[in-house]
C-alpha cells in the first residue's frame, strides 16, 4: 500500500500550488491501473503479483527555464506479497515522475512504473534488486531521466522502504541553478 501527499510549484513568482492533505477528494488526479483511492489513501497497488498503479495530475502546470519546486510527499509499503530478493519480500518500488507526455504513461514491474517515460525525470524509490540496471541494490533511492531505469544518480538506503513505515520524501528543484535535490 502506497500513500502519499505533494505540493508543487512551477515558479519563484507564479506559483502553480497542487496540494493533496489527504485522498478523500481525487477529482484532479487520473487514476491508472490497479490504483485506488478509498477513505483518504491512495493505494496504487496492493499484494497481488503483476500490478501496477499510478496517480498523475489532471491538470498540467508548465516548468519554464529556471522554473523552480518543491514536493513533499508520504509513503508506506506493507503486504509485500510473495516476490523477494536478497533483503526479504517485495517489489518493485515506487517512482514520483515530473513529466511531458500524458497523465496515462507508465511501466510496470521492474519499470516501476517509469521506464519508457521520455522528458522526464523521477525519483526512484526502489525495492527490488534488478541486478546490474540498479547497482545490485534492492534498496535505493535514485535519479533517472528520460524514462531510463538505469538511475543517474543513487544511493543505498540501509533500512528496508517495504518494511511498513511511514517514509517522508522531499523533492526540490531550483530552475536558476539547475539542482535537484532529494532528502
Amino acid at each position: 500500500i502506497t500513500t502519499m501527499a505533494f505540493l508543487a510549484a512551477s515558479s519563484f513568482s507564479s506559483a502553480a500550488v497542487i496540494e493533496f492533505n489527504d485522498f478523500s477528494d481525487v477529482s484532479n488526479l487520473q487514476i491508472n491501473g490497479d490504483a485506488s483511492a478509498n477513505a483518504g489513501v491512495l493505494t496504487l497497488t496492493n499484494s497481488a503479483a503483476y500490478e501496477s498503479g499510478s496517480a498523475f495530475t489532471s491538470n498540467s502546470f508548465t516548468l519554464n527555464n529556471q522554473s523552480s519546486f518543491s514536493a513533499f510527499f508520504k509513503f508506506q509499503i506493507t503486504s509485500n506479497g510473495s516476490f523477494g530478493d536478497s533483503d526479504g519480500s517485495g517489489a518493485d518500488g515506487l517512482a514520483f515522475v515530473i513529466q511531458t507526455n500524458n497523465n496515462t504513461a507508465g511501466s510496470a514491474g521492474g519499470g516501476i512504473g517509469y521506464q519508457g517515460i521520455g522528458n522526464s525525470v523521477a525519483v526512484e524509490i526502489d525495492t527490488y534488486n534488478n541486478g546490474s540496471v540498479d547497482n545490485n541494490s534492492g534498496n535505493h533511492l535514485g535519479i533517472n531521466l528520460g524514462g531510463n531505469i538505469d538511475s543517474d544518480t543513487q544511493i543505498n538506503e540501509p533500512t528496508r522502504f517495504n518494511n511498513g513505515s511511514i517514509w517522508s520524501v522531499w523533492v526540490d528543484y531550483n530552475g536558476i541553478n539547475d539542482l535537484l535535490s532529494v532528502r
